[in-house]
């Protein structure tokens, strides 16, 4: 009878041993290892980042804009110049700054130069709109009307006047 109840206890002992082995082994297998959790972190900070700049409106921060406000002027007025000594005059505000890109209608498109007077790029603004240019009097004006592309506005939505520009 003893041993009847010392192999019952042995079995149950040795089963309760095998029960913690089985579940130290499933404890190991449950955690994460450190690189497991660094490629998650990675992962869901990239994805709050494109989500943040999809969400802030434009995506462009303000000091890139004044870079991108201030070369575009310079090329722009450099372009400017060279179609003044082209064809003697400055584009008129029908032409707008297109005719800096591809030869107006009505000029000679022979003196006019195989890459235009400027890149088209800088007669974009920063936030891809088209600069408003201005030419009535003989002085041009050349506007940036900000983030939203309206008249007025208020911080990235300023228009911003290239002529009085620093």
């Amino acid at each position: 009878m003893r041993n009847r109840i010392s192999k019952k206890r042995n079995q149950r002992t040795s089963s309760r041993i095998s029960s913690l082995k089985k579940l130290r082994k499933l404890k190991k297998k449950r955690g994460f290892t450190l690189v497991e959790l660094m490629v998650v972190l990675v992962v869901l900070g990239g994805l709050m980042t494109i989500l943040l700049v999809s969400l802030s409106g434009s995506g462009v921060n303000e000091k890139a804009a004044k870079l991108h406000l201030r070369a575009s002027k310079a090329q722009i007025e450099m372009g400017l110049l060279q179609f003044n000594s082209t064809y003697g005059r400055y584009p008129r505000t029908d032409e707008g700054l297109d005719a800096l890109v591809t030869a107006p209608p009505g000029e000679d498109s022979a003196s006019f130069p195989a890459k235009g007077f400027v890149d088209k790029k800088f007669i974009l603004d920063p936030w891809k709109n088209k600069y408003e240019y201005r030419n009535d009097t003989g002085d041009y004006q050349i506007t940036s009307l900000g983030a939203d592309g309206q008249p007025g506005g208020e911080g990235q939505n300023a228009d911003v006047n290239l002529n009085t520009l620093e």
